[in-house]
């Protein structure tokens, strides 16, 4: 069932989406500056070594120092990115984490709330989207391919 921060239903009835909980979890990058913006699609959950896959492609695509701002997620906690910190240093990367339980804290949240929430404007993602594993990977493809263009947000 996808997420629905609240919503209402005639009394009686049970409203329903055609979607079974199914394996999708998506991670992503965003520059807030630049409004540009880096997402990858997984199937299943994610773990450390897609963490460390990710943040070694930023690592190496950056021009000058960065700042990645990281949850407390198991996977960006794990050994194996710490072994990698050292190397992503050297290459003008740094880890952030924040406090737990604080992702009003963290701006990509910012963007998964306008991405799954139904009472957004404009819906980025409808309820149509949800009726198969396919239309909702192509959409959150599409999202991930026209940020910044299609779809934007302004922090400030």
């Amino acid at each position: 069932m996808p997420c629905a921060g609240s919503c209402w239903q005639p009394k009686g009835q049970q409203v329903l989406l055609p979607a079974k909980r199914q394996g999708y979890t998506v991670l992503g990058a965003l520059n807030v500056k630049g409004q540009s913006f880096y997402g990858r699609i997984v199937e299943g959950a994610v773990n450390a070594h897609i963490v460390v896959d990710i943040l070694s492609k930023v690592s190496k695509a950056i021009t000058k120092k960065t700042v990645v701002v990281l949850d407390n997620a198991p996977a960006h906690r794990a050994k194996i990115v710490e072994e990698h910190l050292a190397m992503w240093r050297k290459r003008g990367l740094y880890l952030q984490f924040l406090p737990a339980y604080s992702p009003e804290l963290n701006l990509i949240e910012i963007l998964w709330k306008q991405m799954k929430h139904f009472w957004a404007a404009p819906r980025w993602i409808r309820p149509q989207d949800y009726s198969s594993k396919t239309t909702l990977y192509n959409r959150v493809k599409d999202i991930f391919e026209n940020y910044g263009s299609k779809y934007t947000i302004f922090f400030w």
